[in-house]
């Protein structure tokens, strides 16, 4: 259940600022990013395990200072009633996957993306808790030849994670006989799935073909399984939603309350939202629209407010670049070196209304 009290105040941010006053809410937080870095040996180790498991993992990534200000803000959104989501107010929230970005970069190339999909788990120490059920993010053609992933999902514990208390299984690669293929579970071993504990602060990340899942926590835990996680993927390769995000774009409070807003009804579904909270958050939808950015991509104008230039509805219209920090250049469709600038507003009126 949601804690009304706190609904009436999600749109303050005030609040926030209050709520959690160790956390910062900003709109240059990738100034002040310090990224993180690997050695040559390390990175070869990780693309190494990447082709041939489908996935990696590094202990004890992150600062455990950092870790714990982060895990007590999940924590405490838990206990107000709040889905756990909104922690994504906070600039650490975003800074976290940012300061990934060099060994994004290695995989992904320098221009990967971000696919707006955040989100957030609180799995209380309980056998009635537990994680999302096994998966694949996707079938099949979410690797390139040599075997490296198109896209990523990145997942980052905030507490201690163990079988006790619900930690990530995964079915390795080169033990999949399904992997990249359009079956799930036929023939599959049990004694090949893998569990993955690990301490607060460490990365695990694996491609979308992958099948994996969050397991069943147990009256033996000792503490919640807190974690968060975010897809990227390949600038040229097809989105995997229909808009992504600049990686380093500072959003303002207002866009995040947006995609906050978003999300929540899309995984509603999992949860039982009160009908005050679903409300809040169709609301929140509509707020600051995301500053979205695909080059090259191409999609289909819903709107007919621009027929006046020749952008007419139901016409292919290809994203071009940023014409400055306000504008988005939108390909014409059919004039040959003619650009149109839209602000981000404009632009979510011209591809979904």
């Amino acid at each position: 259940m949601s804690n009304i009290h706190f609904i009436s105040q999600i749109e303050d941010l005030n609040f926030w600022k209050n709520f959690n006053p160790e956390l910062t809410i900003s709109e240059n937080w990738t100034q002040t990013c310090q990224l993180i870095s690997v050695n040559s040996q390390e990175l070869k180790q990780i693309l190494q395990e990447l082709i041939e498991e489908g996935y990696f993992q590094i202990d004890d990534f992150f600062p455990p200072a950092d870790i714990l200000k982060m895990s007590a803000c999940v924590e405490k959104l838990q206990q107000e009633g709040l889905p756990v989501v909104f922690a994504f107010i906070y600039d650490e929230f975003w800074q976290i996957f940012y300061k990934l970005s060099p060994i994004l970069k290695t995989i992904l190339g320098d221009d990967y993306l971000q696919v707006p999909d955040v989100w957030a788990w609180y799995v209380a120490p309980s056998k009635e808790a537990k994680g999302w059920e096994p998966h694949r993010d996707r079938r099949k053609n979410s690797l390139l030849p040599n075997g490296m992933p198109k896209a990523l999902n990145i997942w980052i514990p905030l507490t201690e994670v163990t079988p006790l208390n619900g930690c990530m299984y995964i079915l390795p690669a080169d033990l999949d006989p399904n992997y990249n293929q359009d079956t799930d579970t036929v023939g599959i071993n049990p004694q090949d799935i893998r569990a993955l504990p690990a301490s607060a602060g460490s990365v695990l990340s694996w491609n979308p073909v992958v099948w994996h899942w969050g397991s069943r926590s147990s009256n033996k835990a000792k503490v919640p399984r807190i974690s968060i996680a975010c897809d990227f993927q390949r600038s040229d390769a097809q989105p995997y939603e229909e808009l992504l995000l600049n990686p380093s774009t500072d959003l303002s409070f207002q866009q995040r309350l947006g995609l906050i807003g978003k999300l929540i009804l899309r995984f509603r579904v999992r949860y039982q939202y009160a009908d005050e909270l679903l409300a809040l958050a169709v609301k929140l939808q509509h707020h600051a629209p995301l500053p979205y950015w695909v080059v090259g991509s191409q999609y289909s104008v819903k709107s007919d407010h621009w027929n006046h230039v020749g952008i007419k509805q139901g016409s292919i219209v290809e994203m071009a670049r940023w014409k400055d920090e306000q504008n988005i250049m939108v390909k014409h469709p059919d004039k040959q070196g003619i650009f149109y600038p839209f602000s981000p507003l404009e632009l979510e009126h011209l591809l979904f209304t």
